[in-house]
């Protein structure tokens, strides 16, 4: 509940952010786009943050952090993000993330090309320093770890994450196919979530001790994660929906972005006409090609073309920054009680704001936000 004075101050804020364009649900074209590749029938918002979350892990992966100057020496910010989406049985989750991925393949090719180089010029470097010549690399060469690997242990999983970091390219990825039924029978993926909580702000995870040895230190390692749940488990078991509220509240609510949808898909509106259905099919899978094709290439020039040099905020967004770090901090207060997952959830609503910000800049090809 909020005094008078704060209600004003909410209020005023609201204003003054809707006038700069904030709350005003403009999805952005390349966002559009990236659904138009869908066909399933999956819900519209969550195919929406399915594809914020490809795009974003995909940038993630050229390592061009943000740069906030909220200090003499300023804050280097990865680009990263963490999704949680929870869906019936049956709602296409996996076809849906495959149509997105497959506009990607071109672009990812390239970015294992510029990680093999670099393997071979480490290599290269390795030799020399052990006295060798730099056609001798063939026996210092390390090939660089899957990006998309499953999850193991967390000590495993830290292991991995510090040879990702150790190239020029690359970015951690926790990917969860069944987020109740893991939190019940894996203890590991606990941990994980742990240390994704952890490394999410600024990519640094330190050392943990673990049967008497240390995992390797994480330095600035953008660690994102997509997380898919089935609603009927999580929502309606009580045993996983107390797990899963238990770690959503001490280690994700304030660093992911959930989408949930109750109401289910409906059903093709084809008139009772099978003609009309096979048209109206053709006629999507003919608009995803077409998205594809714009897609692609995009993708490609923006590997080619993205620097790591730093994204620099405008005086304009740092004040934005501070404008809806205040906003979300009252609105948070006005959520009811029964909900304490979103009033935590819409506190820290800024800082996702930023990170998104940062996909976007870079995939305009922007040096700044």
């Amino acid at each position: 509940m909020l005094t008078k004075e704060d209600e004003t101050a909410r209020v005023n804020l609201y204003n003054l952010l809707y006038a700069k364009g904030c709350f005003h649900n403009n999805i952005p074209e390349i966002i559009t786009k990236g659904v138009s590749t869908i066909t399933t029938s999956a819900p519209l918002k969550m195919k929406q943050l399915m594809v914020a979350t490809e795009l974003t892990v995909f940038i993630s992966q050229l390592r061009k952090p943000l740069f906030k100057s909220d200090d003499k020496n300023g804050t280097v910010i990865p680009v990263n993000i963490i999704s949680i989406l929870l869906a019936r049985s049956g709602e296409a989750k996996d076809s849906s993330m495959n149509a997105i991925r497959k506009s990607l393949e071109p672009a990812y090719e390239v970015i294992e090309q510029y990680r093999n180089e670099h393997a071979e010029e480490t290599a290269k470097q390795k030799a020399m320093m052990s006295g060798k010549e730099p056609d001798d690399w063939p026996q210092f060469y390390d090939k660089p770890r899957d990006l998309f690997s499953s999850v193991g242990t967390v000590e495993g999983q830290m292991h991995h994450l510090a040879a990702l970091e150790s190239g020029k390219y690359a970015a951690g990825f926790l990917s969860v196919p069944e987020l109740g039924s893991e939190l019940q029978q894996s203890p590991a993926l606990v941990e994980n979530i742990k240390a994704l909580s952890i490394g999410f702000d600024l990519g640094k995870i330190p050392p943990k001790l673990i049967k008497s040895e240390y995992t390797p230190p994480i330095k600035g390692l953008p660690y994102s994660a997509l997380l898919f749940g089935t609603q009927d488990n999580i929502l309606d078991d009580v045993a996983v929906k107390a797990k899963f509220m238990s770690e959503f509240n001490s280690k994700l609510a304030r660093r992911c972005i959930i989408n949930y949808n109750p109401q289910p898909v409906k059903n093709i509106d084809f008139g009772g006409d099978p003609v009309k259905l096979i048209e109206m099919k053709r006629a999507l899978k003919t608009k995803a090609v077409a998205a594809q094709k714009i897609l692609e290439p995009l993708m490609l020039e923006i590997v080619e073309k993205t620097t790591q040099e730093p994204l620099t905020l405008t005086a304009e967004v740092d004040d934005l920054f501070e404008y809806y770090l205040e906003y979300n901090n009252l609105e948070s207060q006005t959520v009811s009680k029964m909900t304490p997952m979103s009033a935590l959830a819409t506190k820290h609503m800024q800082w996702k704001s930023l990170k998104l910000a940062g996909t976007f800049a870079t995939l305009r090809q922007s040096p700044v936000v």
